[in-house]
């Protein structure tokens, strides 16, 4: 008997079942992980490491862009947006120069998005951050980024966005 198998079957389903707000929160934390590791190996020299870790963010931060929703994210989907355009821009500032400073400058961004997804109510993805409600017009789903958060991600599943999060 395959003994792997089994925990392959229930990391599936566990993963099937997590909703989107909880997959975000563990994707900004990897996201965090990976930066900090990506510091550490560029002090010590290890470019490799930090080659490794960067490239690593990289995938999620693209993950995390291509999801947004812009149609039910408004104007929090374009903020997003950019915030995740300045990410991986520091990324690649990091992967050029090998400076550190670039991997704070996206922990302090992180931080903060990290925090307020981890407020989000699981379930509430595109019913503007009213559970068991679906907006129905755009105006709607455009509610301050406390509320409109979870809209601003479509829920589809993706093997690659599961991919990174590991």
């Amino acid at each position: 008997m395959n003994g792997g198998t089994g925990v392959q079957r229930y990391l599936e389903a566990d993963i099937n079942s997590i909703t989107m707000e909880k997959m975000i929160v563990l994707l900004y934390e990897r996201m965090i992980r990976d930066l900090t590791e990506a510091a550490a190996a560029a002090a010590s020299g290890d470019r490799p490491g930090m080659i490794g870790h960067v490239n690593h963010a990289q995938l999620i931060i693209t993950e995390l862009n291509n999801a947004l929703d812009h149609t039910a994210g408004g104007t929090v989907a374009a903020n997003l947006e950019a915030l995740y355009d300045f990410l991986f821009r520091e990324n690649l500032e990091f992967l050029v120069d090998q400076d550190p400073v670039h991997a704070e400058n996206c922990l302090r961004v992180l931080g903060p998005l990290l925090e307020a997804w981890s407020g989000i109510p699981g379930g509430t993805a595109g019913s503007g951050g009213r559970p068991g409600e679906t907006p129905s017009t755009t105006a709607e789903a455009e509610e301050p980024a406390e509320a409109a958060g979870p809209a601003t991600h479509r829920a589809e599943s993706s093997p690659s966005l599961f991919s990174v999060s590991a």
